[in-house]
């Protein structure tokens, strides 16, 4: 009888840590649902209007674009620059849109600004030779003071224009060698 009882009391003790386990998890999980539904009842409606402004964002964004393609393309402009100024308004509206969408589902976004400002600022200051190639090549691209093909004479160097790129202009000289001049120094002379 002895070992019944003790089989008995060893039993109904692994029932006691079962039954406590089990009491446990269900209450974790109680308390855990009702963290959830607390949260889902205090943000939800921010985090679903953030989801609005980022999906009518991105349209809007697609719309800004198609729009400045046409515009161009109808301006007749070289497709270097349609490609270059329609993503760069599809970017700028959709950095717009995500840092106002973060911003109604509560996250803070002045630390996001801050440590945008700085990353511009160092990049700038890296390239900044070759971000006034750069912007030069947008000025010749979009004021067109010569195009493929035009004899020009720059820097010393008289040729055919082969190519305008945004960093430099290729010219093929009469002696047919093709040489490349930074445009900062093609709209500077």
């Amino acid at each position: 009888m002895n070992i019944a009882e003790n089989t008995a009391d060893t039993a109904q003790q692994a029932a006691n840590v079962v039954q406590a386990d089990v009491q446990n998890q269900v209450t974790q999980s109680v308390t855990t649902l009702d963290h959830l539904k607390d949260f889902l009842l205090n943000h939800g409606p921010d985090v679903i209007y953030a989801i609005i402004i980022f999906i009518v964002g991105r349209y809007v964004a697609r719309v800004f674009k198609n729009l400045a393609v046409r515009m161009m393309t109808h301006a007749n402009y070289d497709h270097t620059v349609i490609t270059f100024v329609s993503q760069l308004i599809y970017y700028a509206i959709m950095a717009l849109v995500l840092l106002s969408a973060l911003n109604k589902a509560g996250i803070p976004t002045n630390s996001f600004l801050a440590a945008f400002g700085a990353f511009g600022l160092a990049v700038g200051l890296a390239l900044q030779s070759n971000l006034s190639n750069f912007a030069s090549g947008l000025l010749i691209l979009i004021f067109k003071p010569f195009k493929a093909g035009d004899w020009i004479a720059v820097g010393g160097v008289e040729g055919s224009v082969k190519g305008i790129q945004m960093m430099n202009t290729a010219i093929t000289t009469k002696d047919n060698k093709t040489i490349f001049i930074p445009n900062s120094s093609i709209t500077s002379s």
